[in-house]
C-alpha cells in the first residue's frame, strides 16, 4: 500500500468512526441506555403501554432541557423480535405535530397507535438529534414481562394529559377515561414493605410477601380520589393479567420531609444498633442530628450527607416506585449507594448495570432479572452475590464520612 492509498484508507476509517453506529443492524443489548436512569440527563422519556383492539397504544411524555426545542430532534420507531435481534430493519419516521400537542412544550405528551406484525415483540423509540448525530433509544416490550393498562382505559390529569408516573398524591386531580362505559374493579392494599437487603445478603429462608387485599370497590370512568396511603390496583377484568397500579403518596413525594421517613431511608448506611436507636428514640429529630454528626465528624459533612443522600433517595423514588416506594427496591438501593450506572445493557431476561473503574481499577457489575408482576411492569430483582460486600462497605463508609 503506497502513501496515498494509506492516507485514503485512514480517512475512510476516520469517516466510519465519526459517522457513529449503524442502528439499522444493531441489537438493543448493544446500546448503552444509562441515560434512562439519569434524572438530570439530556432527555426524559416516560410511557404507558395500552393494549387496544387491534394493536397497541403508547402514551408518552418527553422532557427536554429549557434551552432546547423539539424541532432539533427527529422521532423514529422500529421493531425488534428480542433484545439480541441484530437483523436489518427499517425505521419509520414520525412527525411530532401528528403525535403531540406542541403547544405544551417543554413537556410534550403524545400518543402513538401501532399494529405490529407477528414476531415484532419490542418497539423502540429512536429520538435523534441530526445536528450532532446523538441518538437516544427507549424500548417498550409488547409481550412477556410488560403488563398492559386495561383495554380502552386511560388515566389523565386535570389538563387531560396522560398520567405516566406510578404514584399520585391527595392533591392530584386524576380521572379515568374510557372508550365505553366499562366498569372498573378497584383493589386497595395497605402494606408497608421492607427495604431491600444489601446486595451481598443471600436470603434463602424467607419467601416473598403475600399481597393481601385490604378492601375492594367498583367504579365507572371519571374522577378518582383517595385518602388512604397505599397501593391501588384497577382492572376491567379481575381475572386477567391486565391492570393499572398506582401508589397514593404524600404530596411532597418523591421527596421525604418527615423525620420518620428520613430515618427509615438511613437503614442502608447505618448499623442495626444505630438504626434501632434512631427508631426507638422519643426525640427523633435530635437523635437524627446526633447520628449524622457522629458518623460524619462535622456539621459541614453532616449537611452534605443530608443534601446528597436524600437527593439520591428522591431520585430513586422518582425512577423506581412501583408497588413499593422506589428507595426500597433493589434497583433503588443500588442507585442510592452507587449512583446512576455508567453503562446499562438490557437483555431478554433483565438488565446489567456497570460502574466503570472503581477504586481497584476494575468494573463493578450488577445483574437484575425482570420479574413478572401485575403491579409493576418489568420489576427489577437483583441477583445477589457475596463478593459485593467489599464494594458495599466501601461506599457506605464514604457516605458516612460525607465524601459522596
Amino acid at each position: 500500500m503506497n502513501k496515498v492509498q494509506s492516507a485514503l484508507f485512514c480517512l475512510f476509517i476516520i469517516s466510519i468512526s465519526l459517522a457513529g453506529p449503524d442502528v439499522h443492524s444493531q441489537s438493543i443489548n448493544s446500546f448503552n441506555l444509562s441515560y434512562t436512569y439519569n434524572p438530570s440527563g439530556p432527555i426524559q422519556f416516560k410511557y404507558r403501554l395500552v393494549k387496544s383492539d387491534p394493536g397497541y397504544k403508547v402514551y408518552f411524555q418527553l422532557n427536554l432541557p429549557a434551552y432546547d426545542t423539539i424541532g432539533n430532534y427527529e422521532l423514529n420507531t422500529f421493531y425488534r423480535s428480542s433484545y439480541s435481534d441484530s437483523s436489518a430493519f427499517n425505521e419509520t419516521t414520525h412527525n411530532w405535530a401528528d403525535l403531540t400537542d406542541v403547544s405544551a412544550y417543554p413537556q410534550l405528551a403524545g400518543k402513538l397507535a401501532f399494529l405490529p406484525s407477528e414476531g415484532q415483540n419490542i418497539i423502540v423509540f429512536h429520538i435523534k438529534r441530526p445536528s450532532t448525530q446523538k441518538s437516544f433509544f427507549f424500548d417498550v416490550a409488547l409481550e412477556g414481562d410488560n403488563m398492559f393498562t386495561p383495554d380502552g382505559i386511560t388515566l389523565v390529569d386535570k389538563n387531560g394529559m396522560p398520567v405516566l408516573k406510578s404514584f399520585f398524591s391527595p392533591r392530584d386531580s386524576i380521572s379515568f377515561t374510557a372508550e365505553d362505559t366499562t366498569q372498573l374493579y378497584g383493589f386497595y392494599y395497605n402494606m408497608d414493605f421492607e427495604e431491600a437487603k444489601p446486595p451481598m445478603v443471600i436470603d434463602t429462608i424467607s419467601g416473598g410477601k403475600t399481597m393481601e387485599i385490604d378492601s375492594s370497590f367498583m367504579m365507572r370512568a371519571g374522577y378518582f380520589s383517595a385518602t388512604k396511603p397505599g397501593l391501588y390496583l384497577f382492572q376491567t377484568d379481575s381475572s386477567s393479567g391486565s391492570a393499572l397500579a398506582m401508589r397514593l403518596a404524600p404530596f411532597y413525594y418523591p421527596k421525604f420531609v418527615s423525620v420518620d421517613e428520613i430515618i427509615g431511608t438511613l437503614r442502608y448506611i447505618s448499623s442495626k444498633e444505630e438504626y434501632n436507636k434512631l427508631v426507638s428514640s422519643k426525640t427523633r429529630k435530635k437523635a437524627l442530628d446526633n447520628f449524622l454528626l457522629d458518623i460524619s465528624g462535622s456539621q459541614d459533612r453532616a449537611k452534605r450527607i443530608m443534601q446528597n443522600y436524600f437527593t439520591r433517595v428522591a431520585e430513586a423514588n422518582l425512577l423506581f416506585t412501583g408497588f413499593k416506594e422506589g428507595w426500597k427496591t433493589d434497583a433503588g438501593m443500588i442507585y442510592i449507594i452507587f449512583g446512576h450506572p455508567d453503562v446499562v445493557e438490557k437483555n431478554d431476561v433483565g438488565e446489567v448495570w456497570t460502574y466503570l473503574k472503581m477504586e481497584d481499577k476494575s468494573d463493578l457489575k450488577f445483574e437484575f432479572m425482570r420479574v413478572k408482576n401485575i403491579f409493576t411492569p418489568g420489576y427489577l430483582t437483583l441477583i445477589r452475590k457475596d463478593d459485593y460486600d467489599r464494594y458495599w462497605f466501601r461506599f457506605v463508609d464514604l457516605w458516612r464520612k460525607g465524601r459522596i
